[in-house]
């Protein structure tokens, strides 16, 4: 009768315990669904700030591209106005003959009228009487050096048949080669001032740039070296631009001295080390833009205990501030977290997804312990 009654308490004690972890579990899908919703968030925040450094990378671009496009521009209408300038050129050499030619017909024919006017004189002077009276009232009469005269007047036509045409609208095409040559110029001004806007825009861009980079850098480099002393219990670690000249396409070399070795790169050390330095570098990082959310695979894996205990540490002060979730199989790791999830096999080919959180877990320990003492007495 003992036994059953014993019995019955038991089976009483682990019906309580099961309605407990029923409601335990419902708490943990809770917590669970929770935790998706705020990983999505966190994702489209992620995203959203790639596809703004994408469009700024993209604009930047589409900013260098259009400064080639100009720049070819403007060497087409460069080789454009310089063929118009040889053409006005032309037609400045053609109407500068020409002026010759019409300044040379004038003087000839002023010539003639003066010899007119010297004849006509000197019939007056020499008859009394007028050269449109002479050519009037008297025949004409031989001269005696006859062909004198002929040869002359043979040489003027000669010359008036070697001019040529006179071309009359020479000086309409000047006036349009002149239209045009200022409109090319125009254009040519405005593609200058376009470029150098642009060239200044991007300019202003480079300086911005290397400001942020410069600050952000010089804040990473000090947030490396803290956490690497703390992460190697001494030492020192720095990083370093390869071209200080040009630090936007600059390579970084990472060096570290652990304690009791001298400064070296990074390729020199082990591989407990190297990863050790990683982390470091990634907590510095971490440290000048940190986020609520961050998620770390396997990033214990190369540690050893000792390596492992010293980064737990440094993982639990940051974790005061954000929340983490490592993807680990190291024992340490775990024991050092909150909260477990994973997934076990108690039937063959059936997995089951596992939530444990540590404090409510040493809890529910304590409870049972103290009910068994209590059954016990």
């Amino acid at each position: 009768m003992e036994k059953e009654t014993g019995l019955r308490e038991n089976l009483g004690r682990m019906r309580e315990d099961l309605k407990d972890l029923t409601n335990s579990i419902a708490i943990r899908q809770g917590e669970v669904a929770e935790g998706r919703m705020r990983r999505e968030d966190f994702s489209d925040l992620i995203t959203k700030e790639e596809e703004k450094e994408k469009k700024l990378l993209r604009e930047r671009e589409r900013a260098e591209e259009e400064l080639e496009d100009l720049k070819k521009r403007k060497e087409g209408i460069a080789n454009e106005v310089s063929k118009k300038e040889e053409e006005l050129r032309g037609v400045k050499v053609l109407g500068e003959k020409l002026q010759g030619q019409f300044n040379e017909l004038t003087f000839q024919g002023r010539e003639i009228n003066l010899e007119m006017e010297n004849l006509s004189r000197r019939i007056r002077q020499d008859y009394g009487i007028l050269l449109e009276e002479a050519e009037r009232d008297y025949q004409v009469v031989e001269i005696e050096d006859r062909d004198g005269y002929r040869n002359r007047i043979a040489g003027l036509r000669e010359k008036m048949e070697a001019m040529g045409p006179v071309n009359l609208v020479a000086m309409e095409e000047y006036k349009e080669l002149e239209g045009r040559y200022n409109f090319l110029t125009g254009q040519k001004k405005d593609l200058e001032e376009a470029a150098a806007s642009l060239k200044e825009a991007i300019a202003k861009i480079n300086r911005t740039t290397r400001s942020l980079f410069s600050q952000t850098f010089e804040e990473i480099r000090e947030n490396f070296n803290q956490v690497f002393q703390r992460l190697f219990e001494g030492g020192k670690a720095d990083l370093v631009l390869l071209d200080e000249r040009n630090i936007l396409e600059s390579g970084i070399e990472i060096k570290a001295q652990p304690p009791g070795r001298n400064l070296k790169s990074i390729s020199l050390l082990s591989g407990g080390e190297k990863a050790l330095t990683a982390i470091a570098l990634l907590f510095g990082i971490f440290m000048v833009k940190p986020s609520p959310f961050c998620v770390l695979d396997e990033i214990d894996a190369a540690l050893d205990e000792a390596n492992i205990a010293r980064f737990t540490r440094v993982l639990k002060e940051f974790a005061k501030k954000s929340q983490f979730i490592i993807v680990t199989h190291n024992r340490g790791t775990i024991e050092a977290s909150d909260t477990m999830y994973g997934v076990t096999m108690e039937e063959s080919g059936v997995s089951k997804l596992v939530s444990v959180k540590f404090a409510q877990e040493e809890i529910e320990r304590q409870r049972r312990e103290s009910a068994r003492v209590k059954a016990k007495e």
